[in-house]
């Protein structure tokens, strides 16, 4: 499991640069492959992660091919809800996410049961638990958690 107040440092667009603003990484341009800050901009996040922001880190600006500008950030991975069965909810879990098997348009629960930033597989703590949540599926009882990864 990733230390979920863990924060790292990046480089983000101005417009991005505000407190709690959530970004996910999709991975890196073309243009950034031979740039001489990839390492601590795009080397230093995870593919397929939700993060936030934390702070400016720093007064400095970069010249980026991608977005013109960028400027050191503080970022971490950000806390997310989903939808899991009642059994997993539990305020301190600590247990692998594994996403239903429910088919494409089959149901309008899918981002709340697969949000964007959670793999198959991640380990994750619930940190706090909500209310029910009515699953068309007969067999499935879920709940509302927040959670890290």
């Amino acid at each position: 499991m990733e230390h979920p107040e863990r924060e790292i440092v990046t480089l983000l667009p101005d417009y991005m640069i505000e407190r709690g603003a959530r970004f996910l990484f999709i991975g890196e341009a073309d243009a950034c492959s031979s740039c001489k800050f990839r390492s601590v901009c795009t080397g230093s996040l995870m593919e397929g992660r939700l993060y936030e922001v934390v702070s400016r880190a720093a007064k400095k600006r970069f010249p980026c091919e991608v977005h013109g500008v960028v400027v050191p950030a503080r970022v971490k991975l950000a806390e997310l809800e989903v939808a899991l069965p009642v059994r997993l909810a539990r305020e301190g879990e600590i247990v692998k996410y594994e996403p239903p098997r429910c088919r494409e348009g089959e149901c309008d629960l899918v981002d709340e049961c697969r949000p964007s930033g959670l793999l198959a597989g991640d380990r994750i703590m619930v940190i706090s638990v909500g209310g029910r949540i009515d699953c068309p599926r007969e067999d499935r009882r879920l709940c509302r958690v927040r959670l890290l990864i």
